[in-house]
């Protein structure tokens, strides 16, 4: 069956080819310099090639007639997609997100430092409120006013939605280096009545932190409760390995008895460590212990 150019492309950037390993999606769209044809061209011209030599061969008057040889073009490389570029293609061609989310590698900050959604971002509820809000940047834009006045906007998605934010004169040049896409950025802001007008809000931006900072300036303690059965040696020698590293980080430790139902907690404020994504996952793998985050 005859599969159009177009079709092979929606194929290619829903990720319907990735069976094919030799080569990534980036590739069937590259075209090397002084070239004219895309590799996927290249392979489209190369089936008609075949398919036309194929059809040559059983139409000859002569059974013994060979195969016509033709020569498998050469496929150049390239840089594959960033995660983002291919995320947007996939929902662009479907209207969901297959292979991972943008933010997949930030579920632990995403889940506990009090981030609003997105979709929540409701000026006529969160007044003057302060809220934080997290996500990526899927495009940015740097512009000029007809004043000559520098100005710029951008959009943030995150899991449930996303907002357009924009950014005037000082607040555009304070944060302008921020505004690069793919960025994951930490919003810190609130709805303040616009000027000359007190019916009317907009939303005001205090800071941005890139969100993989966040962790590490935004922690103040983290608690953890441990069944006692799981105070063991392998336990007690991932908290001295992750301690002897100093960070910014109290650590909190309740230690339950599920049989007498006892607890009791350890607390030491003047010990702090970092607290990196590599704890956290062995912390997980463990099993058995629950934690929950307090931020600054």
């Amino acid at each position: 069956r005859t599969v159009s150019k177009k079709t092979l492309e929606s194929l290619i950037m829903g990720g319907g080819l990735d069976c094919f390993t030799d080569m990534h999606r980036a590739q069937y769209f590259h075209t090397s310099t002084g070239e004219t044809q895309s590799n996927l061209e290249r392979i489209i011209r190369f089936g008609q090639q075949v398919s036309s030599a194929s059809n040559t061969m059983m139409n000859s008057l002569f059974g013994d007639a060979g195969m016509p040889e033709v020569t498998q073009p050469k496929l150049m490389n390239c840089e594959e997609w960033t995660l983002t570029e291919r995320l947007e293609k996939e929902k662009d061609m479907v209207g969901i997100y297959i292979s991972a989310h943008p933010l997949d590698s930030f579920q632990f900050e995403m889940s506990n430092y009090g981030f609003t959604p997105l979709s929540d971002m409701d000026k006529d509820h969160n007044k003057k409120r302060p809220m934080r809000v997290a996500g990526y940047i899927s495009s940015a834009q740097h512009l000029i006013s007809k004043k000559g006045t520098l100005w710029g906007k951008f959009k943030l998605v995150d899991f449930n939605g996303e907002h357009e934010f924009t950014l005037f004169k000082e607040d555009y040049l304070r944060f302008k280096e921020m505004l690069i896409q793919d960025n994951k950025i930490m919003i810190t802001g609130s709805f303040q009545t616009r000027w000359g007008d007190e019916n009317q809000f907009e939303f005001k931006i205090q800071s941005i932190l890139l969100l993989e900072d966040v962790k590490k300036l935004l922690t103040k303690r983290l608690n953890m409760t441990v069944q006692l059965e799981r105070l063991d040696s392998a336990f007690m020698a991932i908290i001295q390995k992750y301690a002897e590293t100093a960070g910014k980080c109290e650590l909190g430790i309740q230690v339950v008895d599920k049989v007498t139902d006892n607890s009791i907690k350890l607390y030491t404020p003047h010990k702090k460590i970092e607290l990196s994504d590599k704890f956290l996952e062995e912390l997980t793998k463990m099993g058995g212990i629950v934690y929950n985050v307090v931020t600054n």
